[in-house]
């Protein structure tokens, strides 16, 4: 019983850090994708571009060896997914509706952004099918019992 509890808090604890990752590399972007839009803004003297960069592998890493001991679930998984493409695309378009404009190109006018988001809903897609059809199969299953 007292390894079950362990457990639990261990996993609970792993689900928070989890989370706090994720906000952490919401920020890192954020900031990223500002100092691409606006590169005189000032915000280099404040915090170097290169910190952000070596910040966002870090949490990018720490968020996969974090993940396989969090047990994200698909569920989770697809919706973080879809949240980060609808936040991607929001904050490009309120970058650009700032007066900013992307230094390496990422835009609504880039056809490369367009392709890489066209292959991310279409993953997220098959993800979707993937998910009812379980769902579909479990509630089948447990129907006959």
């Amino acid at each position: 019983m007292r390894e079950k509890s362990q457990s639990l808090t261990s996993r609970g604890e792993s689900l928070i850090l989890h989370k706090s990752l994720e906000g952490l590399f919401l920020i890192v972007v954020t900031l990223l994708l500002i100092y691409d839009y606006f590169p005189t803004s000032g915000l280099t003297e404040v915090l170097p571009q290169r910190v952000l960069f070596w910040f966002l592998i870090g949490t990018v890493v720490m968020i996969a060896m974090v993940k396989t001991t969090a047990n994200a679930t698909e569920k989770s998984s697809f919706q973080w997914q879809l949240f980060i493409l609808i936040y991607a695309f929001l904050l490009i378009a309120c970058l650009g509706w700032a007066g900013g404009e992307s230094t390496v190109g990422i835009s609504f006018e880039d056809p490369l952004f367009w392709l890489v988001s066209f292959i991310a809903l279409v993953q997220l897609g098959f993800q979707w099918k993937r998910m009812r059809r379980e769902k579909w199969q479990n509630e089948e299953v447990n129907g006959l019992d």
